[in-house]
């Protein structure tokens, strides 16, 4: 499941992360923000139109605003 189909206020655990497929400023940007294997995560609020826009998440870490 990707983190844009997560339901919201329903926390999660990431499994995997398929690290190839970003470029290592996705991937910096990833860890800098606690998004890991094993981090636990909850979509607040999907924005724009049809959910397309920026996802507000809680990690154990902080919360982030991601497009």
């Amino acid at each position: 499941m990707r983190l844009s189909d997560l339901p919201l206020r329903h926390p999660a655990y990431i499994d995997a992360i398929v690290w190839d497929l970003l470029s290592s400023g996705e991937g910096q940007r990833l860890r800098e923000f606690g998004l890991c294997e094993g981090a636990s995560v909850e979509a607040l609020h999907h924005g724009g139109l049809f959910w397309r826009g920026p996802i507000a998440l809680r990690t154990a870490a902080m919360r982030a605003a991601s497009s």
